[in-house]
């Protein structure tokens, strides 16, 4: 979106302002939750005299109603038909092209970059898939006691402290297993993303020697899970 501030017919301000939409979000919803968003968090010192759109919205008309009991003055919205109020739209137009142009070429270049990062991951590691996603376990307890796991995750190179978890084990207490620990949690967290269908990483690393690894792998045997990656 491309917001143009004019007055006494001179540009004093264009801003760009790029949205992350949802898949399904339409264009007609976007711009109609931009110009609702913005005009009922603008302050009142900053409502203009008039709206100049590019794109009709549901209800112009209550629009105005809500910014003109805010500013106190009459306020007009509407879409320009012609002269150089059509212009200025044009001009917000190709100012948002050319932002959404610019978001689309830095998108592209970090994501060749990260591809880059990765597949050079990928041949020193000697992993079948590319690992977009990485999903990290340890076990951690305090003298054998209060055993618990944390799984930390990365997405293209990048932590998703989001999809971080904690674990209480429940199998092994009172004595230090980290073996049987492993085994648990792993066996948990798949088991569950199995019953859900949810995606699988392309890489798990364990935390630990080859006892740890071992657990690990029978873990994921025993749900018949054969096709990740684990190091």
């Amino acid at each position: 979106f491309c917001l143009m501030r004019v007055r006494e017919g001179k540009l004093i301000s264009s801003e760009t302002v790029c949205l992350p939409l949802m898949d399904r979000t339409s264009w007609d919803e976007a711009y109609q939750s931009f110009v609702d968003l913005y005009y009922t968090s603008v302050e009142d010192i900053g409502i203009p005299q008039e709206v100049l759109l590019q794109h009709q919205v549901d209800d112009e008309a209550a629009l105005a109603d809500v910014l003109q009991s805010k500013s106190k003055c009459a306020v007009r919205v509407g879409i320009p038909q012609r002269g150089g109020k059509v212009k200025m739209i044009d001009m917000a137009r190709k100012n948002a092209e050319l932002a959404l142009e610019k978001e689309l070429t830095e998108k592209q270049e970090a994501d060749a970059k990260v591809v880059r990062l990765l597949s050079h991951m990928q041949e020193e590691l000697g992993t079948a898939k590319l690992p977009r996603r990485i999903e990290c376990f340890d076990i951690s307890n305090i003298q054998g006691t209060d055993n618990v796991a944390s799984m930390v995750v990365f997405e293209d190179g990048q932590p998703k402290k989001s999809d971080y978890r904690r674990f209480k084990i429940r199998a092994v207490e009172g004595v230090a297993n980290d073996f049987a620990s492993m085994k648990e949690v792993v066996g948990r967290r798949y088991s569950r993303l199995q019953k859900e269908e949810k995606p699988f990483p392309d890489l798990i690393i364990i935390d630990g020697g080859k006892g740890q690894l071992n657990a690990a792998v029978e873990a994921l045997s025993e749900l018949n899970i054969k096709d990740i990656d684990i190091i």
